[in-house]
């Protein structure tokens, strides 16, 4: 019992100050509590915000293709008037190059948006590309440039085969339009290989290439580098690139050494 006594004394235990200190962190707790909520709320606030955002960009796209459509069609009946066949047909590519940006940030938007689902099945990568690949070497071709190509078989990926198939068109197109026009023959260097876990894919062009200082922004919606100013493009495509390549839980970036090549890795899962 004496024990017991002794180990109560004041001087061995100071109870207003552990209640001291106990209010103290019980403040700290709430307070921090607080906080968390009012950053969790805010957070939420800014996701629905940049939702409502890509919701209106979806729709302002969609509302605009139509009158473009009309507008296309009448001006196609004015067609047989010869005197005027020159100017009506630069109207008429002007509508199709707005139409097709249109159509690419009406896609850029709904891959950003958490409501688009996208269909994920087996998809054959090596198989998808040698069909790429197939299709391009008849407008390579006639560009006079060559594509070459190292390609592992039965690579089998977890993905989306149209998105695939438009990230393959978008970076071999572009490797074709971005060729040095004076060389005697250009080059493409198409290799898919696997590492480990992951299918990595790399194309590469003996074109004109990318400034360094550019490559940090070539991602970048609208961003249109210097070696674009002059070729017909919306600045979205490598912007759809990347939207596709994270939808399939993966990495793409570019290394360029101006007027000698550019090279583009895409690295993506295995499907297991």
């Amino acid at each position: 019992m004496q024990k017991i006594k002794n180990f109560f004394k004041k001087d061995q235990y100071n109870y207003p100050e552990v209640l001291d200190k106990g209010r103290l962190y019980e403040k700290v707790e709430d307070y921090n509590a607080h906080l968390e909520r009012l950053v969790l709320e805010r957070t939420l606030e800014i996701k629905k915000l940049q939702e409502d955002q890509k919701q209106a960009m979806i729709d302002i796209s969609h509302n605009l293709q139509t009158p473009l459509a009309v507008i296309n069609d009448e001006i196609g009946l004015l067609s047989d008037l010869p005197i005027h066949a020159e100017k009506i047909k630069n109207v008429k590519r002007s509508i199709h190059q707005v139409s097709q940006f249109i159509r690419q940030l009406l896609h850029l938007a709904k891959l950003d948006h958490s409501a688009f689902r996208i269909e994920f099945s087996v998809v054959d990568l090596s198989s998808l590309l040698n069909e790429q690949i197939e299709y391009f070497e008849v407008m390579a071709g006639e560009k006079n440039v060559r594509i070459i190509s190292s390609i592992k078989k039965k690579i089998l990926i977890m993905g989306n085969k149209r998105l695939l198939q438009e990230l393959l068109t978008n970076l071999i197109s572009n490797a074709i339009k971005y060729r040095r026009k004076n060389l005697s023959e250009s080059t493409i260097t198409i290799a898919l290989s696997v590492n480990q876990d992951e299918a990595s894919l790399v194309v590469t062009d003996n074109g004109i290439g990318i400034a360094k200082e550019e490559l940090p922004d070539i991602f970048t919606r609208f961003y249109r580098g210097s070696r674009k100013q002059n070729a017909s493009g919306t600045g979205l495509g490598l912007a759809i690139c990347k939207k596709i390549v994270e939808k399939h839980s993966g990495t793409i970036s570019a290394e360029s050494v101006v007027g000698k090549q550019t090279s583009f890795r895409v690295v993506v899962p295995l499907n297991k």
